[in-house]
């Protein structure tokens, strides 16, 4: 056996991790629903996608590993709607909490009902992570 760090990870690697994570998390977590990968779009007149959502739903609650809308939709509604369409579909597959980790998105999260349950800062630069939290 050999330990290779790589900075560009093949996404067949990355998927084989994350599998084995959840895994993992199942045997301890036996209780409620397998995990369901979810994603939601929101896509331009043009079939472009201007924003989105990467999330699984599963015995842990909603966990929301991304969220990204385009700098020139921000501020329309958009990221709300995909949230709400995310919790949405989560409540009415068992979850009963959601919860991601941000550090520019305090404000919108907060907006949509999200609170902060720890934070962490980096001394160096500056960056502070909010660990944040929303019941269902």
């Amino acid at each position: 056996m050999f330990i290779e760090v790589v900075t560009d990870p093949g996404v067949d690697d990355m998927a084989m991790v994350e599998r084995g994570m959840r895994e993992s998390e199942r045997a301890v977590t036996s209780d409620g629903p397998e995990d369901i990968v979810v994603g939601a779009f929101a896509r331009s007149a043009e079939n472009r996608v201007v924003g989105g959502i990467n999330a699984v739903v599963g015995r842990l609650g909603l966990e929301i590993d991304a969220l990204w809308v385009d700098d020139a939709h921000r501020g329309s509604g958009t990221g709300g709607k995909l949230l709400s369409g995310v919790e949405e579909f989560a409540r009415s597959h068992g979850a009963g909490i959601a919860f991601l980790t941000t550090v520019d998105g305090r404000d919108f999260y907060e907006q949509n009902g999200y609170l902060v349950y720890a934070q962490l800062g980096t001394p160096t630069n500056g960056v502070v992570r909010y660990h944040m939290k929303k019941a269902l």
